[in-house]
């Protein structure tokens, strides 16, 4: 089933209240169809929480490959995250799906901390990147740092999902950034 089509279901409905068969449906194929590629509702969002994780990596890539300097590339990362909350926001809705599961299915918990750790990696690596060329802090603690960030992006954007009207996002957005990067800058 296309990704686009999971991601809609999920998020509108969560998780515990969707079958296969409303997958199946939404996506215009056969319960069975669905079945030949997945054995159960699990291993469809498994398959959906990779799809999610390649577009950040993807995303990641990219922009690091696009702005080579790391103060761009952390401009570039935080700009890109807030904006996939802002442009689709049925990303964050299933990914509070994947959140409201880590209690009750260790995959799902083992699949968000794979996850985060993972984004917190790649910003721990820019920041790295600055403090080795001298534009970002040297006495900073790389890890700890990727983790607050991703905090400011999680907690802005949470807040946007839950009510969309507490503050402009644009600006709650060029405030984030300057704030992060008047933090960073040597």
């Amino acid at each position: 089933a296309s990704d686009v089509y999971k991601r809609q279901i999920i998020a509108e409905q969560g998780y515990e209240n969707i079958t296969v068969q409303d997958i199946a449906t939404r996506a215009g194929f056969s319960k069975g169809i669905i079945y030949y590629y997945f054995s159960s509702k699990e291993d469809v969002m498994v398959s959906l929480f990779d799809s999610i994780i390649r577009v950040i990596d993807r995303n990641f890539a990219s922009t690091i490959q696009n702005h080579p300097e790391p103060k761009e590339q952390m401009e570039r990362i935080l700009r890109v995250s807030f904006d996939l909350v802002h442009e689709h926001k049925e990303f964050y809705h299933v990914m509070m799906v994947f959140w409201s599961q880590i209690t009750q299915k260790t995959l799902m918990s083992d699949l968000n901390a794979t996850l985060f750790r993972r984004y917190r990696r790649e910003m721990a690596k820019i920041v790295e990147r600055g403090v080795d060329k001298g534009v970002f802090r040297a006495r900073v603690d790389v890890n700890l740092l990727a983790s607050l960030i991703i905090a400011v992006i999680g907690g802005a954007s949470l807040q946007y999902i839950f009510d969309p009207e507490a503050f402009d996002f644009k600006v709650m957005v060029d405030t984030s950034v300057a704030a992060v990067m008047s933090f960073l800058n040597a």
